[in-house]
């Protein structure tokens, strides 16, 4: 099967592609770390794979409406 057909096949059963729905993944599990308050922003970014803290907290923004910054504040 080609990348191509499996992201297909992936996105009709579950909505979302592959790429998605792992950067969801990514993102919820940074949120639950952020809570605990014992990692930086920069630091999970990285973590993450991301080039740029700004990067992800763009990502982090569109997928929970409130900043990377603001979560350990709530």
């Amino acid at each position: 099967m080609s990348e191509r057909r499996l992201d297909y096949v992936f996105q009709e059963l579950f909505g979302a592609s592959i790429f998605k729905t792992l950067t969801n993944a990514r993102l919820d599990h940074a949120y639950k770390a952020l809570q605990t308050g014992q990692v930086s922003v920069k630091e999970l970014s990285f973590r993450l794979g991301y080039k740029h803290a700004s990067s992800f907290s763009r990502a982090f923004y569109l997928r929970f409406g409130v900043y990377p910054s603001q979560v350990g504040s709530r």
